[in-house]
Protein backbone atom coordinates (compact mmCIF):
# COMPACT_ATOMS: atom_id res chain seq x y z
CA UNK A 1 0.00 0.00 0.00
CA UNK A 2 2.89 2.24 0.77
CA UNK A 3 4.65 1.88 -2.62
CA UNK A 4 1.65 2.30 -4.39
CA UNK A 5 1.05 5.75 -2.45
CA UNK A 6 4.84 6.78 -3.54
CA UNK A 7 4.16 5.75 -6.77
CA UNK A 8 0.83 7.26 -7.56
CA UNK A 9 2.65 10.57 -5.85
CA UNK A 10 5.62 10.30 -7.97
CA UNK A 11 3.25 9.75 -11.22
CA UNK A 12 1.76 12.87 -10.14
CA UNK A 13 4.69 14.99 -9.71
CA UNK A 14 6.42 13.82 -12.97
CA UNK A 15 2.47 15.16 -14.96
CA UNK A 16 2.10 18.54 -13.26
CA UNK A 17 6.09 19.05 -14.12
CA UNK A 18 5.17 18.11 -18.11
CA UNK A 19 2.31 20.83 -17.74
CA UNK A 20 4.94 22.88 -16.82
CA UNK A 21 6.86 22.54 -19.68
CA UNK A 22 3.89 22.58 -21.83
CA UNK A 23 3.34 25.84 -20.59
CA UNK A 24 6.52 27.07 -21.01
CA UNK A 25 5.95 26.45 -24.70
CA UNK A 26 4.96 29.79 -26.94
CA UNK A 27 2.16 27.31 -28.75
CA UNK A 28 0.68 25.73 -25.66
CA UNK A 29 -1.45 26.91 -22.94
CA UNK A 30 -3.68 24.44 -20.95
CA UNK A 31 -5.73 27.42 -19.06
CA UNK A 32 -7.68 30.49 -20.94
CA UNK A 33 -7.82 33.59 -19.47
CA UNK A 34 -10.15 36.56 -20.61
CA UNK A 35 -7.40 39.57 -21.28
CA UNK A 36 -8.89 42.62 -19.98
CA UNK A 37 -9.95 44.71 -22.54
CA UNK A 38 -7.48 47.30 -24.14
CA UNK A 39 -9.28 50.99 -24.39
CA UNK A 40 -8.32 50.71 -27.75
CA UNK A 41 -10.22 47.51 -29.05
CA UNK A 42 -13.50 47.41 -31.24
CA UNK A 43 -15.79 47.41 -28.71
CA UNK A 44 -14.56 49.64 -26.17
CA UNK A 45 -14.05 52.00 -29.05
CA UNK A 46 -17.94 51.89 -29.91
CA UNK A 47 -18.92 52.55 -26.65
CA UNK A 48 -16.69 55.03 -25.95
CA UNK A 49 -17.90 57.26 -29.26
CA UNK A 50 -21.12 57.11 -27.58
CA UNK A 51 -20.11 59.03 -24.36
CA UNK A 52 -17.33 61.13 -25.55
CA UNK A 53 -19.55 64.36 -26.13
CA UNK A 54 -21.17 63.78 -22.74
CA UNK A 55 -18.18 63.40 -21.30
CA UNK A 56 -15.85 66.51 -22.76
CA UNK A 57 -18.06 68.85 -21.10
CA UNK A 58 -17.50 67.78 -17.76
CA UNK A 59 -14.07 67.00 -18.50
CA UNK A 60 -13.21 70.88 -19.48
CA UNK A 61 -15.29 71.95 -16.48
CA UNK A 62 -13.15 69.65 -14.00
CA UNK A 63 -9.27 70.70 -15.45
CA UNK A 64 -10.51 74.17 -15.60
CA UNK A 65 -11.36 74.51 -11.90
CA UNK A 66 -9.27 71.64 -10.69
CA UNK A 67 -5.70 72.02 -12.80
CA UNK A 68 -3.94 69.83 -10.22
CA UNK A 69 -6.23 66.43 -11.57
CA UNK A 70 -3.91 63.38 -12.47
CA UNK A 71 -6.47 61.10 -14.22
CA UNK A 72 -10.09 60.93 -15.29
CA UNK A 73 -11.28 57.73 -16.37
CA UNK A 74 -14.49 55.79 -17.22
CA UNK A 75 -14.59 52.65 -15.67
CA UNK A 76 -15.89 49.62 -17.31
CA UNK A 77 -19.09 48.68 -17.02
CA UNK A 78 -18.74 45.24 -15.88
CA UNK A 79 -17.22 46.97 -12.94
CA UNK A 80 -19.69 49.40 -11.72
CA UNK A 81 -21.68 47.05 -9.18
CA UNK A 82 -18.67 46.30 -7.43
CA UNK A 83 -17.74 49.84 -6.99
CA UNK A 84 -20.79 50.66 -6.11
CA UNK A 85 -21.06 48.17 -3.25
CA UNK A 86 -17.01 49.31 -1.88
CA UNK A 87 -17.83 52.94 -1.81
CA UNK A 88 -21.79 53.21 -1.25
CA UNK A 89 -23.43 50.02 -1.59
CA UNK A 90 -24.78 50.34 1.85
CA UNK A 91 -26.68 53.26 2.41
CA UNK A 92 -28.27 52.52 -0.69
CA UNK A 93 -31.46 50.97 -1.79
CA UNK A 94 -31.45 48.25 -4.46
CA UNK A 95 -33.32 50.64 -6.65
CA UNK A 96 -31.20 53.48 -6.12
CA UNK A 97 -27.96 50.64 -6.85
CA UNK A 98 -29.90 49.86 -10.25
CA UNK A 99 -30.09 53.95 -11.00
CA UNK A 100 -26.33 54.25 -10.59
CA UNK A 101 -25.57 51.32 -12.70
CA UNK A 102 -26.80 53.04 -15.46
CA UNK A 103 -24.93 55.80 -15.24
CA UNK A 104 -21.39 56.58 -16.49
CA UNK A 105 -18.92 56.06 -13.70
CA UNK A 106 -16.16 58.26 -13.74
CA UNK A 107 -12.88 57.62 -12.17
CA UNK A 108 -11.07 61.15 -11.27
CA UNK A 109 -7.32 60.70 -9.47
CA UNK A 110 -6.19 63.97 -7.29
CA UNK A 111 -2.81 64.64 -5.69
CA UNK A 112 -2.59 63.10 -1.91
CA UNK A 113 -2.41 66.38 -0.58
CA UNK A 114 -6.06 67.48 -2.14
CA UNK A 115 -7.21 64.95 0.12
CA UNK A 116 -9.05 67.21 2.43
CA UNK A 117 -10.50 68.83 -0.47
CA UNK A 118 -12.44 65.94 -2.18
CA UNK A 119 -15.65 65.87 -0.44
CA UNK A 120 -15.88 69.31 -1.50
CA UNK A 121 -14.93 69.03 -4.94
CA UNK A 122 -16.97 65.72 -5.27
CA UNK A 123 -19.99 68.33 -4.33
CA UNK A 124 -18.95 70.81 -6.82
CA UNK A 125 -18.61 68.21 -9.71
CA UNK A 126 -21.91 66.76 -9.09
CA UNK A 127 -23.68 69.69 -8.98
CA UNK A 128 -22.43 70.37 -12.70
CA UNK A 129 -23.73 66.90 -13.74
CA UNK A 130 -26.92 67.56 -12.21
CA UNK A 131 -27.03 71.41 -14.14
CA UNK A 132 -25.81 69.42 -17.60
CA UNK A 133 -28.69 66.61 -17.22
CA UNK A 134 -25.98 64.34 -17.77
CA UNK A 135 -26.04 60.56 -16.46
CA UNK A 136 -22.75 60.74 -14.93
CA UNK A 137 -21.46 59.57 -11.37
CA UNK A 138 -18.06 59.63 -10.09
CA UNK A 139 -15.44 58.39 -7.93
CA UNK A 140 -12.62 60.96 -6.54
CA UNK A 141 -9.60 59.21 -5.31
CA UNK A 142 -5.50 59.91 -4.67
CA UNK A 143 -3.47 57.46 -6.00
CA UNK A 144 -2.71 56.30 -1.89
CA UNK A 145 -6.40 55.07 -2.42
CA UNK A 146 -5.54 52.66 -5.41
CA UNK A 147 -2.70 51.02 -3.53
CA UNK A 148 -4.69 51.20 -0.08
CA UNK A 149 -7.22 49.00 -2.62
CA UNK A 150 -4.62 46.54 -4.14
CA UNK A 151 -3.24 45.79 -0.44
CA UNK A 152 -6.96 45.35 0.59
CA UNK A 153 -6.65 42.25 -1.55
CA UNK A 154 -9.15 44.28 -3.94
CA UNK A 155 -7.33 43.47 -6.90
CA UNK A 156 -10.92 43.23 -9.30
CA UNK A 157 -11.20 46.98 -8.34
CA UNK A 158 -7.58 47.72 -8.81
CA UNK A 159 -7.87 45.91 -12.53
CA UNK A 160 -10.70 48.34 -13.72
CA UNK A 161 -9.46 51.43 -12.84
CA UNK A 162 -6.09 49.97 -14.59
CA UNK A 163 -8.65 49.43 -17.53
CA UNK A 164 -10.45 52.50 -17.31
CA UNK A 165 -10.67 54.61 -20.61
CA UNK A 166 -8.62 57.20 -20.14
CA UNK A 167 -10.67 60.57 -20.74
CA UNK A 168 -7.29 62.81 -19.26
CA UNK A 169 -4.20 61.13 -17.99
CA UNK A 170 -1.06 62.99 -16.54
CA UNK A 171 1.04 58.97 -16.83
CA UNK A 172 -0.59 57.14 -13.97
CA UNK A 173 -3.63 55.32 -15.73
CA UNK A 174 -1.41 54.49 -19.16
CA UNK A 175 1.20 53.06 -16.24
CA UNK A 176 -1.27 50.74 -14.82
CA UNK A 177 -2.81 49.99 -17.91
CA UNK A 178 0.18 48.37 -19.49
CA UNK A 179 0.97 46.59 -15.93
CA UNK A 180 -2.61 45.24 -15.75
CA UNK A 181 -2.33 44.22 -19.18
CA UNK A 182 1.30 42.28 -18.83
CA UNK A 183 -0.13 41.04 -15.49
CA UNK A 184 -3.06 39.01 -17.70
CA UNK A 185 -0.61 37.91 -20.28
CA UNK A 186 1.68 36.37 -17.56
CA UNK A 187 -1.44 34.94 -15.93
CA UNK A 188 -2.67 33.45 -18.84
CA UNK A 189 0.35 31.48 -19.81
CA UNK A 190 1.00 30.13 -16.10
CA UNK A 191 -1.22 31.06 -13.56
CA UNK A 192 -0.42 28.54 -10.77
CA UNK A 193 3.14 29.45 -10.74
CA UNK A 194 3.06 32.92 -10.10
CA UNK A 195 3.18 34.01 -6.48
CA UNK A 196 3.04 37.70 -6.67
CA UNK A 197 2.85 40.47 -9.43
CA UNK A 198 4.18 43.68 -7.54
CA UNK A 199 4.56 47.10 -8.74
CA UNK A 200 6.60 49.92 -7.66
CA UNK A 201 9.25 52.94 -8.87
CA UNK A 202 8.00 56.26 -9.56
CA UNK A 203 4.13 54.92 -10.37
CA UNK A 204 4.01 54.20 -6.71
CA UNK A 205 5.60 57.17 -5.60
CA UNK A 206 3.57 59.29 -7.60
CA UNK A 207 5.65 60.75 -10.11
CA UNK A 208 4.55 58.48 -13.09
CA UNK A 209 4.65 60.30 -16.80
CA UNK A 210 3.18 59.17 -19.72
CA UNK A 211 7.04 58.04 -20.78
CA UNK A 212 8.36 56.48 -17.22
CA UNK A 213 9.62 53.04 -16.95
CA UNK A 214 6.92 50.82 -14.87
CA UNK A 215 9.18 48.89 -12.27
CA UNK A 216 7.39 45.64 -11.82
CA UNK A 217 8.15 42.45 -9.55
CA UNK A 218 7.20 38.81 -10.16
CA UNK A 219 7.84 36.39 -7.34
CA UNK A 220 7.65 32.74 -9.53
CA UNK A 221 7.22 29.43 -7.14
CA UNK A 222 9.39 27.04 -8.13
CA UNK A 223 9.09 24.84 -4.72
CA UNK A 224 6.81 22.31 -6.49
CA UNK A 225 8.94 21.74 -9.46
CA UNK A 226 11.07 18.91 -9.64
CA UNK A 227 12.16 17.69 -13.08
CA UNK A 228 13.18 21.24 -14.84
CA UNK A 229 16.26 22.48 -12.92
CA UNK A 230 15.64 25.84 -11.21
CA UNK A 231 18.02 28.09 -13.08
CA UNK A 232 16.24 26.89 -16.32
CA UNK A 233 13.20 27.26 -14.91
CA UNK A 234 13.83 30.89 -14.03
CA UNK A 235 15.23 31.54 -17.39
CA UNK A 236 12.34 30.24 -20.01
CA UNK A 237 9.95 32.12 -17.54
CA UNK A 238 12.26 35.00 -17.79
CA UNK A 239 11.86 34.74 -21.62
CA UNK A 240 8.45 34.25 -21.86
CA UNK A 241 7.69 37.80 -19.20
CA UNK A 242 9.88 39.72 -21.23
CA UNK A 243 8.60 38.66 -24.61
CA UNK A 244 5.37 39.89 -23.57
CA UNK A 245 6.38 43.51 -22.59
CA UNK A 246 5.91 44.65 -25.92
CA UNK A 247 3.28 43.37 -26.64
CA UNK A 248 1.37 44.75 -23.65
CA UNK A 249 3.11 47.78 -24.12
CA UNK A 250 1.00 47.61 -27.75
CA UNK A 251 -2.40 46.45 -26.43
CA UNK A 252 -2.34 49.33 -23.99
CA UNK A 253 -1.32 52.24 -26.63
CA UNK A 254 1.16 53.85 -24.12
CA UNK A 255 4.70 54.29 -24.24
CA UNK A 256 5.57 53.38 -20.62
CA UNK A 257 8.13 50.55 -20.97
CA UNK A 258 7.71 47.97 -18.34
CA UNK A 259 11.18 46.90 -16.59
CA UNK A 260 10.72 43.44 -15.23
CA UNK A 261 12.05 41.76 -12.57
CA UNK A 262 11.95 37.87 -11.65
CA UNK A 263 13.14 35.74 -8.73
CA UNK A 264 12.06 32.83 -7.76
CA UNK A 265 10.34 31.87 -4.15
CA UNK A 266 13.19 30.42 -2.74
CA UNK A 267 15.46 32.83 -3.72
CA UNK A 268 13.44 35.79 -2.52
CA UNK A 269 12.33 33.84 0.59
CA UNK A 270 16.49 33.68 1.26
CA UNK A 271 17.11 37.16 0.32
CA UNK A 272 14.07 38.50 3.06
CA UNK A 273 15.68 35.58 5.54
CA UNK A 274 19.23 37.95 4.97
CA UNK A 275 17.62 40.96 5.07
CA UNK A 276 19.00 42.05 1.51
CA UNK A 277 18.39 45.95 1.81
CA UNK A 278 17.34 45.88 -2.05
CA UNK A 279 14.37 43.18 -0.98
CA UNK A 280 13.41 45.16 1.73
CA UNK A 281 12.73 48.11 -0.50
CA UNK A 282 11.19 45.87 -3.04
CA UNK A 283 8.56 44.77 0.18
CA UNK A 284 8.67 48.12 1.75
CA UNK A 285 7.49 50.20 -1.36
CA UNK A 286 5.71 47.48 -3.64
CA UNK A 287 2.31 47.32 -4.08
CA UNK A 288 0.79 44.08 -4.93
CA UNK A 289 -1.54 43.62 -8.46
CA UNK A 290 -2.10 40.21 -7.92
CA UNK A 291 -0.85 38.32 -4.94
CA UNK A 292 -1.73 34.97 -3.51
CA UNK A 293 -1.06 35.31 -0.12
CA UNK A 294 2.49 36.00 0.11
CA UNK A 295 3.54 39.31 -0.58
CA UNK A 296 1.44 40.82 1.78
CA UNK A 297 2.17 38.66 4.83
CA UNK A 298 6.05 39.82 4.02
CA UNK A 299 5.23 43.12 3.89
CA UNK A 300 3.02 43.29 7.29
CA UNK A 301 6.23 41.30 9.10
CA UNK A 302 8.34 43.89 7.81
CA UNK A 303 5.97 46.81 8.72
CA UNK A 304 5.84 44.86 12.62
CA UNK A 305 9.88 44.94 12.47
CA UNK A 306 9.43 41.46 12.26
CA UNK A 307 12.20 40.91 9.27
CA UNK A 308 15.37 41.01 11.14
CA UNK A 309 18.57 40.26 9.63
CA UNK A 310 21.34 37.81 11.00
CA UNK A 311 24.12 38.49 12.77
CA UNK A 312 25.78 36.75 9.43
CA UNK A 313 23.67 38.96 7.13
CA UNK A 314 24.81 42.29 9.27
CA UNK A 315 28.18 41.27 8.89
CA UNK A 316 28.24 40.35 5.27
CA UNK A 317 26.81 44.02 4.10
CA UNK A 318 29.09 45.63 6.58
CA UNK A 319 32.02 44.13 4.98
CA UNK A 320 30.72 45.02 1.49
CA UNK A 321 32.14 48.34 1.01
CA UNK A 322 35.86 47.31 2.37
CA UNK A 323 35.25 44.63 -0.86
CA UNK A 324 33.75 47.46 -3.00
CA UNK A 325 37.20 49.35 -2.51
CA UNK A 326 38.84 46.66 -2.89
CA UNK A 327 37.99 45.21 -5.67
CA UNK A 328 37.89 48.74 -7.17
CA UNK A 329 41.92 49.07 -6.50
CA UNK A 330 42.12 45.37 -8.79
CA UNK A 331 40.16 46.82 -11.51
CA UNK A 332 42.37 49.72 -11.74
CA UNK A 333 45.73 47.33 -11.88
CA UNK A 334 43.90 44.93 -14.11
CA UNK A 335 43.48 47.93 -16.41
CA UNK A 336 47.23 48.70 -16.56
CA UNK A 337 48.51 44.78 -16.35
CA UNK A 338 46.13 43.49 -19.16
CA UNK A 339 45.06 46.09 -21.06
CA UNK A 340 47.69 48.98 -21.16
CA UNK A 341 50.47 46.50 -21.45
CA UNK A 342 49.31 44.39 -24.10
CA UNK A 343 48.12 48.21 -25.92
CA UNK A 344 51.92 49.02 -25.95
CA UNK A 345 54.27 45.76 -26.07
CA UNK A 346 51.34 43.98 -29.40
CA UNK A 347 51.80 46.95 -31.24
CA UNK A 348 55.79 47.42 -30.46
CA UNK A 349 55.97 43.72 -32.04
CA UNK A 350 54.29 44.03 -34.89
CA UNK A 351 56.24 47.06 -35.83
CA UNK A 352 59.82 45.03 -35.60
CA UNK A 353 58.10 42.24 -37.58
CA UNK A 354 57.56 44.74 -39.99
CA UNK A 355 61.21 45.94 -40.19
CA UNK A 356 62.12 42.61 -40.54
CA UNK A 357 62.71 41.18 -37.32
CA UNK A 358 60.64 38.13 -35.41
CA UNK A 359 59.01 39.40 -32.61
CA UNK A 360 61.19 39.49 -29.66
CA UNK A 361 60.29 38.42 -25.85
CA UNK A 362 58.50 40.61 -23.96
CA UNK A 363 61.67 40.37 -21.63
CA UNK A 364 64.04 41.82 -25.06
CA UNK A 365 61.28 44.16 -26.04
CA UNK A 366 62.03 47.55 -24.80
CA UNK A 367 65.91 47.38 -25.41
CA UNK A 368 65.56 46.04 -29.50
CA UNK A 369 62.65 49.15 -29.78
CA UNK A 370 65.43 51.34 -28.13
CA UNK A 371 68.26 49.61 -30.87
CA UNK A 372 66.45 49.50 -33.90
CA UNK A 373 64.40 52.75 -33.95
CA UNK A 374 65.54 55.41 -31.51
CA UNK A 375 69.81 54.58 -32.10
CA UNK A 376 69.89 52.91 -35.63
CA UNK A 377 67.61 54.45 -37.67
CA UNK A 378 66.31 57.71 -35.31
CA UNK A 379 62.76 57.40 -35.89
CA UNK A 380 61.37 57.18 -32.37
CA UNK A 381 61.70 59.61 -29.96
CA UNK A 382 63.56 58.48 -26.39
CA UNK A 383 59.85 59.32 -24.79
CA UNK A 384 58.48 57.12 -26.54
CA UNK A 385 60.56 53.97 -25.32
CA UNK A 386 60.66 55.88 -21.80
CA UNK A 387 56.69 54.82 -21.98
CA UNK A 388 57.05 51.23 -23.01
CA UNK A 389 59.32 51.08 -20.50
CA UNK A 390 57.62 51.89 -17.47
CA UNK A 391 54.20 50.06 -18.54
CA UNK A 392 56.34 46.80 -19.12
CA UNK A 393 57.99 47.43 -15.41
CA UNK A 394 54.85 47.81 -13.92
CA UNK A 395 53.67 44.37 -15.34
CA UNK A 396 56.84 42.76 -14.05
CA UNK A 397 56.38 43.84 -10.67
CA UNK A 398 52.84 42.89 -10.57
CA UNK A 399 54.24 39.44 -11.79
CA UNK A 400 56.72 39.47 -8.93
CA UNK A 401 53.98 40.93 -6.78
CA UNK A 402 56.29 43.81 -5.60
CA UNK A 403 52.81 46.33 -6.56
CA UNK A 404 49.47 45.58 -5.33
CA UNK A 405 47.96 48.63 -6.16
CA UNK A 406 47.45 51.41 -8.85
CA UNK A 407 46.51 55.04 -8.24
CA UNK A 408 43.72 56.53 -10.37
CA UNK A 409 46.07 59.12 -11.54
CA UNK A 410 48.46 56.86 -12.58
CA UNK A 411 46.11 54.91 -14.74
CA UNK A 412 45.20 58.35 -16.41
CA UNK A 413 48.38 58.84 -16.96
CA UNK A 414 49.30 55.57 -18.46
CA UNK A 415 46.16 55.81 -20.68
CA UNK A 416 47.44 58.96 -22.02
CA UNK A 417 50.88 57.69 -22.68
CA UNK A 418 49.51 54.79 -24.07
Amino acid sequence: MMQSEKENKKHEESKENEILEMQLDSKYSDKKIALPESPGSEKAQKNVDKIKKEIEKIKSFILKKYPFTEAIGILPPNSLKNFIEDEVGENLTKEQIDKLLKKIHLYMIVPEDKFKEIPKIKKEILEQIEKSKQEVWIYIKTPVDIWETCLDSKFELASAIAMSFPVYDKGILGALRVAEIHKSLVLQKFERYVVSYVIGGSLVRGEAVPTSDVDIFIVINDTDVKRMPRLELKERLRGIIYQYVSEAAALAGVKNKLSPQIYLLTDFWESVKDAHPVIFTFIRDGIPIYDRGTFMPWKALLKMGKLKPSPEAIDMFMSMGDKTVSRAKSLLLDIVVHEIYWGVTTPSQALLMLYGLPPPAPKHLVSEMKRVFVDKEKMLEKRYINILEKVVGIYKDFEHEKIKDIKGTEVDELVKDT
